[in-house]
């Protein structure tokens, strides 16, 4: 199984748009885990946005929230309308609509 350094490191390098492609160079291979997840921070693009998401699993599997950054794992966390800041590992994410 890999370390929890490693699966942030990959979770990084696999990310999506704009943010995955600047974090996706051979140099943050070797970086370590805590420098790739601040820089990760850094181009966040959920971090206070409103969304809601499906097929997460467990008892959080739906809900809706405020993105809220990333932990150790590369989890996506949100402070849910419940109240409780969820880690989100898979499933879908969808933003909100401003209106």
């Amino acid at each position: 199984m890999a370390s929890s350094a490693t699966e942030a490191r990959r979770r990084a390098r696999v990310g999506c748009g704009r943010t995955g492609a600047a974090l996706n160079d051979a140099a943050w291979v070797d970086a370590p885990a805590s420098e790739v997840l601040d820089a990760f921070a850094e181009r966040d693009a959920l971090r206070g946005r409103r969304l809601h998401w499906e097929g997460a699993g467990g008892d959080d599997s739906t809900g809706a929230g405020t993105g809220a950054g990333i932990d150790e794992r590369g989890s996506l966390l949100v402070d849910a309308d419940s109240g409780r800041r969820v880690a989100l590992g898979a499933g879908e994410v969808q933003l909100a609509l401003d209106r």
